[in-house]
């Protein structure tokens, strides 16, 4: 049926601008923050949970810089490091928000309509 086509057709997009990552102002340049999977996104909670350990204990550099797509390593403080992994929770939260208003606006899709439904707007 039209609905679950048009419904299975927002996970590439979405996915899609996932897996392309967060391009990120590093403190020492720009970067691009992997998020092609699950794991990537471990790492990244990892990284940020040792910063907020790290800086729990009065730590100011971080042991180990952030290895971003380009495999660069950025030496971050546990703060920098911190709003880091805010960043990339907002930028995995805001495609989030952007699928679920998409999912209302296929919910609402009649026969009539769905031929002039773009699936790429709102990203």
């Amino acid at each position: 049926d039209w609905s679950s086509d048009v419904c299975s057709s927002d996970l590439p997009q979405r996915t899609a601008f996932q897996s392309a990552g967060l391009s990120y102002t590093f403190p020492d340049g720009v970067g691009v923050i992997q998020l092609r999977d699950d794991s990537d996104k471990v790492n990244i909670n990892g990284y940020t949970s040792m910063a907020m350990i790290a800086a729990q204990q009065g730590v100011t550099a971080m042991p180990m810089g952030f290895k971003d797509a380009a495999n660069v390593s950025h030496p971050m403080t546990p703060a920098q490091a911190m709003a880091m992994g805010v960043a990339v929770g907002t930028f995995i939260g805001n495609l989030t928000v952007a699928k679920d208003a998409l999912a209302t606006s296929i919910n609402a899709l009649t026969a009539e309509t769905v031929g002039t439904f773009d699936i790429t707007a709102g990203w």
